[in-house]
């Protein structure tokens, strides 16, 4: 909600980015073995009949580090001289970018959801490189973001409800 009232403030237009399974994108930092999946016969025993298990590469939904993991190959992405976000010091999933151009980037990071408060420079270019490093898809205009509706008018004003939710609740 901070964000949104920021974007409001300086107005900014929001954007939502969703990231296509993010754990599996980052890498492990430990060696990990897991068993085999169910399904593979073929994998289940070596030729002498002993069980197998395979080392993880990748970071899996349900390892105890995936969501560490995750946030710091975001982090670690982000902060790169390339993309140049600072990480506030008080909220790990606050980044901030504002060059001397004028062009504004703010992130707010939950998991796999990213909304982006931008002020138009440079939004391509941010697209383009975090689409390119991480499977993700641009939503397009923020308009629904941890089961609240986001409105933003014209005036850059922001206005979030939770309608749907109310009336399931009445429902029930």
């Amino acid at each position: 909600r901070a964000l949104l009232g920021v974007a409001s403030q300086e107005r900014l237009s929001l954007e939502h980015f969703d990231v296509t399974s993010a754990f599996t994108q980052a890498e492990i930092d430990t060696i990990l073995y897991v068993e085999p999946p169910k399904g593979f016969p073929n994998l289940q025993r070596d030729e002498r009949g002993e069980d197998l298990v395979l080392e993880l590469k990748k970071a899996l939904y349900g390892t105890k580090q995936a969501s560490r993991l995750w946030q710091f190959a975001l982090r670690d992405f982000l902060i790169s001289p390339e993309m140049g976000f600072t990480n506030s010091p008080h909220d790990p999933c606050l980044f901030s970018k504002r060059d001397k151009d004028g062009s504004v980037m703010l992130l707010g990071v939950y998991v796999d959801d990213i909304v982006c408060a931008h002020n138009r420079k440079n939004f391509n270019w941010f697209k383009e490189s975090f689409t390119k490093k991480f499977r993700s898809k641009h939503l397009g205009k923020l308009s629904w973001f941890l089961g609240m509706a986001v409105d933003q008018h014209e005036d850059y004003s922001v206005c979030i409800n939770q309608h749907k939710y109310i009336s399931k609740l009445v429902e029930r």
